[in-house]
C-alpha cells in the first residue's frame, strides 16, 4: 500500500507539471475562510511533526476570518508541500506558519519558516527547478521527485503571486509567497 500511494503520489506531480508547463492549469476560484484552510493543513501535518518533535505553530497576522475568493484545492496544494517539506528537512526545533490578510489590496501573504537543514546560495538558486533537489544525497536522504517546489512556484504564479526562498545553510529556511484573492459576491 504504501509503495502504491508513493507512486501515486509521483505520478500525480508528474501530471501537475505537464499541466502547469502547458498552461492547463485550470484554476476554479471559490469562496471559503482561509483560517478554516490553513488549521486543516496544519492540523494534517501535526502528528509528522510530533513525531519528530517539532513544533508546528500557526500565526495569524490579521483579518483572515474574512472569506476570500481563490482556488482553495490548488492553495491546499502549495501549503501541504511547503509546509510538509519544512516538517521533513527539519530534524528539530520548529516550524512556524504565518499568514497575514491585507483586504485593501485583496492579498493573502503566507510564511513558512523552519529551524531546518537550510540550503546552500547555490542550491537556493535552482531549488525551484523541476527535478532539483539541493544534491543527490537530499534524494536518497529525504525522498521525493523534485517537482513540488516547481509545481508550487506555477501555482502561485497563476495565482497572481510570486514565491521566494531565503535560507542558511544548516540553520534553517524561510519561503514565503502572497497570491491574490477576491471577495465573494454580496
Amino acid at each position: 500500500r504504501s509503495s502504491g500511494e508513493s507512486l501515486l503520489s509521483i505520478i500525480n506531480d508528474l501530471l501537475d507539471f505537464a499541466k502547469a508547463e502547458a498552461g492547463k492549469l485550470g484554476l476554479l476560484p471559490v469562496p471559503f475562510r482561509a483560517a478554516t484552510l490553513l488549521k486543516s493543513v496544519v492540523a494534517m501535518m501535526e502528528s509528522l511533526a510530533r513525531g519528530k518533535g517539532l513544533d508546528l505553530r500557526l500565526k495569524f497576522m490579521g483579518g483572515l476570518d474574512a472569506v476570500i475568493v481563490a482556488d482553495e484545492a490548488r492553495l491546499r496544494q502549495v501549503l501541504v508541500n511547503i509546509i510538509g517539506n519544512a516538517v521533513k528537512f527539519t530534524a528539530r526545533g520548529s516550524v512556524e506558519v504565518r499568514v497575514a490578510y491585507a483586504a485593501a489590496a485583496r492579498r493573502v501573504a503566507f510564511e513558512v519558516q523552519d529551524t531546518g537543514i537550510g540550503i546552500s546560495p547555490l542550491d537556493l538558486e535552482r531549488i525551484f527547478a523541476p527535478f532539483s533537489q539541493a544534491d543527490s544525497s537530499t534524494t536518497r536522504k529525504y525522498g521525493g521527485t523534485g517537482l513540488g517546489l516547481a509545481i508550487s512556484q506555477r501555482i502561485v504564479e497563476a495565482l497572481g503571486g510570486k514565491i521566494v526562498a531565503r535560507s542558511e545553510l544548516g540553520k534553517g529556511s524561510t519561503f514565503a509567497f502572497e497570491i491574490d484573492v477576491g471577495e465573494p459576491a454580496a
